[in-house]
């Protein structure tokens, strides 16, 4: 018992049974709450289930309404979208630009020629966009990726751009013209 207790004239008899009603209390209450955050995640759950449900439940509709038309009538829309986007549009972005070097200028001599290219592009669309643009069947296409190098621009240190370079071979005999003469 503290000097306080006995200046007030609190018995230690008294204390002890405060002091067990006050942790008992605290007990009652952590269960309290205990139980509704339970309560509280259950029906959070439960919302949950039903929106999972709800969103199922469209898509399965969606699905039955596509089931239903016939599949030449599906394919027959693909064809024509794709019919509709002309591969012209696309070419100039797959080809960036040619790669004009020593190197590149004495491959060419060979019928190889070297090409940036968008760095997603495959080896099929490489091919459709050089028929396309330069009006030559390639006979095949061979990619590298080309890693950035590091560069020190003052204190500063940088990084180039890392890209993709496409080796496009040609049939004997056919030519691409990629400077302008005048």
């Amino acid at each position: 018992m503290t000097i306080v207790d006995k200046v007030l004239g609190k018995d230690e008899k008294n204390t002890k049974k405060e002091n067990k009603t006050k942790k008992e209390d605290k007990a009652k209450k952590e269960k309290k709450t205990k139980k509704e955050d339970k309560a509280k995640k259950e029906k959070n759950i439960k919302k949950e289930d039903k929106v999972k449900k709800e969103k199922n439940t469209k898509k399965k509709s969606v699905a039955s309404k596509e089931k239903s038309k016939p599949k030449t009538q599906k394919n027959k829309k693909k064809k024509a979208a794709l019919k509709n986007l002309s591969f012209r549009n696309i070419a100039h972005r797959v080809l960036v630009k040619p790669v004009i070097t020593e190197k590149a200028t004495q491959l060419q001599a060979k019928g190889v020629y070297s090409f940036y290219v968008y760095p997603k592009a495959n080896k099929i669309e490489i091919k459709k966009a050089i028929k396309e643009v330069f009006n030559v069947m390639p006979e095949k296409v061979r990619t590298i990726k080309v890693p950035g190098k590091s560069v020190r621009y003052g204190r500063q240190m940088g990084r180039t751009k890392k890209r993709k370079k496409a080796l496009v071979f040609l049939k004997q005999g056919d030519k691409i013209e990629l400077t302008s003469k005048k």
